[in-house]
């Protein structure tokens, strides 16, 4: 296999062991005489061969005398006690006879032709690549469908245990009445009960539906707990937007034509209109406030969190109108004209007290915005 992962044919080769019944290695002293034997029976053939041609009188001589000089010698090594040729080799065969034959395995190996073939995967045609899209198209769907269902039915049983806890506490408890509590415990123990026996293999609609009306049900028990729990927050806020109001209000009564000429911000009907907005906010809230706390909590609210940021939003605009008004206002170009130094120098006094005024305003309006 190479590096791209493509397994390649190399070669193809037949591999086998067998078995084979073999000798013990010939000794030193039985391959001498071996050696020695097969010396003599080949000069003995070549005898033969030459036996069939006429020999001279001088070859006969030679041989003779050679023969003279093989038994005399032949004579001496038996009398020095080495044992003639043909013992060693009769000694060899007896050694041969008396001792077991080992079983040795062999290797066999032998090449195989063989051949290639490289498969790869064929294009798809038009009708069965959009087979494939249906098929994948539909195993998405189904999933996506087990996703909804899964979820479904976790937020289903999630809500039913949410609201069956919150009813034992005090703030929920005394948002509802009896009757109303009955009502909703009633509705989740019901749910509860058909989820563990026919809702067990309902659809994601079913329990989409079952979750949307317990929520409608107790969508007003919520209601009234939330109204409760954030209305401290949002009165606190009011109050504070009436307190800096109140003081952005005395400031900018200080920068008109009829208090001061030279700094003429804001118009009589601007600095009314805001005092309008605050002092009808201050009597809505000391209404409102009363109002509601005369009613129980599970009774419907009067003094909703909607309406004191409506409140909030009507002031908020009002100021930050004025409040821009002062930002990009200029004072008028005084003309130069020849004073004594005691004037302008009371005159440099009331203008920095001015524009301490002014700064302070501004910083009031910027806790506003």
């Amino acid at each position: 296999m190479d590096e791209s992962g493509i397994l390649n044919l190399v070669n193809v080769e037949f591999d086998v062991e067998k078995t084979v019944m073999g000798q013990e290695e010939e000794g030193t002293f039985s391959k001498l005489g071996s050696t020695i034997s097969k010396l003599f029976g080949g000069e003995d053939k070549t005898d033969e061969k030459q036996g069939d041609e006429k020999p001279s009188e001088e070859q006969i001589t030679k041989d003779a005398a050679n023969n003279t000089q093989q038994n005399e010698s032949a004579k001496e090594t038996k009398k020095e006690g080495t044992p003639a040729l043909n013992d060693t080799v009769e000694m060899k065969n007896d050694t041969s006879k008396g001792k077991p034959m080992k079983p040795k395995v062999v290797t066999i190996k032998e090449p195989i032709k063989g051949s290639e073939k490289v498969l790869t995967i064929p294009s798809l045609t038009k009708e069965q690549f959009s087979q494939s899209q249906e098929k994948l198209k539909k195993l998405d769907d189904v999933e996506k469908e087990a996703v909804r269902r899964a979820s479904a039915l976790n937020s289903l049983e999630t809500f039913v245990v949410d609201v069956q806890n919150k009813l034992s506490e005090d703030e929920f408890s005394e948002a509802a009445t009896e009757e109303e509590k009955e009502k909703i415990l009633a509705s989740c123990s019901s749910v509860s009960d058909w989820l563990y026996e026919d809702g067990s293999d309902a659809d994601a609609e079913t329990y989409e539906k079952k979750l949307d009306s317990l929520k409608t049900e107790t969508n007003p028990l919520f209601a009234r707990v939330w109204e409760h729990h954030e209305r401290p927050e949002a009165l606190s806020a009011l109050n504070s937007m009436l307190n800096h109001s109140n003081h952005f209000l005395n400031s900018a009564k200080n920068l008109t034509a009829g208090v001061d000429p030279d700094k003429d911000v804001f118009t009589d009907k601007e600095i009314e209109s805001l005092a309008k907005i605050i002092q009808e906010t201050e009597e809505w809230a000391d209404k409102t406030i009363k109002s509601q706390n005369k009613l129980k909590k599970y009774e419907p609210v009067v003094l909703t969190v909607k309406s004191i940021t409506d409140k909030m939003g009507v002031l908020d605009r009002e100021v930050k109108y004025l409040v821009n008004k002062l930002r990009l206002w200029k004072p008028k170009k005084e003309e130069t004209t020849d004073k004594p130094k005691n004037q302008r120098k009371r005159k440099e006094k009331e203008d920095v007290k001015d524009e301490v005024k002014l700064r302070v305003t501004v910083k009031l309006t910027k806790q506003l915005l």
